[in-house]
């Protein structure tokens, strides 16, 4: 949560209070976010691109 603006914070501990959302720890290795912001080893890369269902299609020319 520290990415989250000051102002938003409450509606965040609203969110979890109410069981809406939950906080749940993440191991670095495991974050799939990591594919839009850092440069990854090949493996890491398609372990990601298969854990958010993306797939590759070849243009076929």
């Amino acid at each position: 949560t520290k990415h989250i603006q000051w102002e938003y914070h409450h509606v965040w501990d609203d969110l979890v209070a109410n069981k809406e959302a939950a906080v749940q720890y993440v191991p670095t290795r495991d974050m799939v976010a990591d594919i839009m912001t850092k440069a990854l080893v090949h493996e890491q890369h398609w372990k990601f691109i298969k854990a958010m269902g993306l797939q590759l299609h070849s243009s076929g020319s």
